[in-house]
């Protein structure tokens, strides 16, 4: 056994290892306590080099709050300095975490960082097939995604959170990445076993975007065997909707054809008095995730500080103006729990009054399309016009350059960006973390396979 162990920690990077279990898990106490270990161990490794060619990005967000915050605060209490600062160490956690796993594909090598991502993702199918297998056992059927029981049923996918204990799309939207990440390296019964993982969690707003680009694979992975896994892999999708989840396939299908089912239309929605938090607002959508997008867009022609610079960072839209709210989520962190409680008058004014409207209903209630949770609202909100051009430039700006031909990460940098209408992704400090590995892996083994062609000429 102990030979085995040995064995084990020369195959993979351990401290690699640990950081993804750890750090991507969704306790906020958890991950700079994480990450401070993670630098400590690493500071004989990490130069001045290691902070070049990092994206700008995640530096120049806290500058555009710090100056929103400086220029144009309306709240000088205490509890808003908290928040800014707990904003501002959200933002450099991501800028470390870019340097963490780029610092260990240069150390560790191609090789090494892809096994340590293979036995995480194994690690994560254990744990995500445990909580079905709990799910089973607490529901007393085989198949609880047909049980009648509404704490089953279609929410069956939710108890399906792998390793990260977040919401189940987190899970679907790593799985997913990878399936194209197997596609890439030609493993293809892995590659099925991450779809059946991600068909698992049943997020239909994220089956479509799978399928979608599992379409677009068969156009961009050569070769016969390729083909047929990823044929294979559709046919999985459809056989498990139709045989096994039929009730969330004509949930789907509801939801394309716009009908009125369950979660279209909330009638509390409808009840939100905004004439007495933004008088004259006639808004034109009845689902939440659209009012809130009309909120933004009305709340940025308010002011020309609005406009440029949003209302602040944790001011309008995001995770940690919903963290430090007094809005009940369910199990709330402890940390967050033990800060004073901020809402700023802008997010109280608009996306709180939503959020509070859905919160009030059942957890079944609770989904996609009508939560205000996106990353594109949190930009244009917080951060307004000038926050787009730095995400633009200095994040989306950064990938393109290096893309090329890089087809995995063509096809995952597509997922994130659908996914990020979705939810606050880069607060999550899991989801984005894992679009990046895969990109610097696929980075270094282009630059590895170039240089060892190029000494053969």
């Amino acid at each position: 056994m102990l030979h085995w162990l040995r064995n084990f920690a020369k195959q993979v990077d351990m401290l690699l290892l640990l950081f993804l279990v750890f750090f991507t898990m969704d306790m906020v106490i958890v991950k700079p306590v994480v990450m401070a270990a993670a630098l400590l161990w690493m500071r004989k490794e990490l130069g001045a080099g290691d902070f070049k060619n990092t994206p700008l990005f995640y530096l120049a967000m806290p500058v555009l709050a710090l100056v929103q915050f400086l220029l144009f605060n309306r709240d000088p209490s205490l509890a808003h300095l908290v928040s800014f600062t707990v904003g501002v160490c959200y933002w450099l956690m991501a800028f470390f975490a870019f340097i963490i796993i780029r610092s260990r594909v240069n150390v560790s090598g191609v090789e090494k960082v892809s096994r340590t991502a293979e036995v995480f993702f194994w690690l994560n199918c254990v744990v995500s097939l445990s909580q079905l297998a709990l799910v089973m056992a607490q529901s007393g059927t085989l198949n609880p995604y047909a049980s009648a029981d509404l704490r089953y049923g279609n929410s069956t996918g939710d108890y399906i959170k792998g390793v990260f204990r977040a919401p189940c799309y987190i899970n679907t939207f790593v799985s997913s990445v990878f399936a194209f990440y197997f596609l890439g390296k030609k493993k293809y019964n892995a590659a099925l076993i991450a779809v059946v993982i991600a068909c698992l969690t049943t997020s239909n707003f994220a089956t479509l975007a799978l399928v979608g680009l599992l379409v677009v694979s068969l156009f961009l992975f050569p070769g016969r065997r390729a083909r047929w896994a990823i044929i294979g892999q559709l046919v999985f999708v459809g056989a498990f909707y139709l045989m096994v989840s039929f009730d969330n396939f004509s949930y789907l299908l509801s939801s394309i054809k716009k009908q009125n089912a369950r979660e279209l239309v909330l009638p509390e929605l409808g009840k939100i008095d905004w004439e007495s938090s933004l008088p004259g607002l006639k808004l034109k959508s009845n689902k939440g995730k659209f009012m809130a997008f009309e909120l933004t867009f009305h709340n940025m022609s308010r002011s020309t500080d609005r406009l440029l610079l949003g209302s602040g960072m944790g001011n309008f839209s995001s995770q940690l103006a919903l963290n430090t709210s007094d809005l009940q989520q369910g199990s709330r962190s402890r940390l967050f729990a033990r800060l004073p409680t901020y809402v700023a008058a802008d997010f109280r004014a608009n996306n709180y009054q939503v959020y509070k409207a859905v919160y009030a209903l059942p957890p079944e209630y609770h989904s996609v399309r009508h939560l205000p949770r996106s990353f594109y609202g949190q930009l244009l909100g917080e951060y307004g016009w000038l926050g787009v051009a730095t995400f633009s430039l200095l994040y989306c700006g950064y990938f393109l350059k290096r893309v090329k031909m890089l087809r995995v990460s063509l096809l995952t940098g597509l997922l994130l960006g659908y996914f990020l209408f979705f939810d606050y992704l880069f607060e999550y400090l899991s989801v984005v973390l894992f679009f990046e590995l895969f990109f610097l892996l696929e980075v270094k083994q282009k630059t590895q396979a170039t240089t060892i062609h190029t000494h053969a000429a």
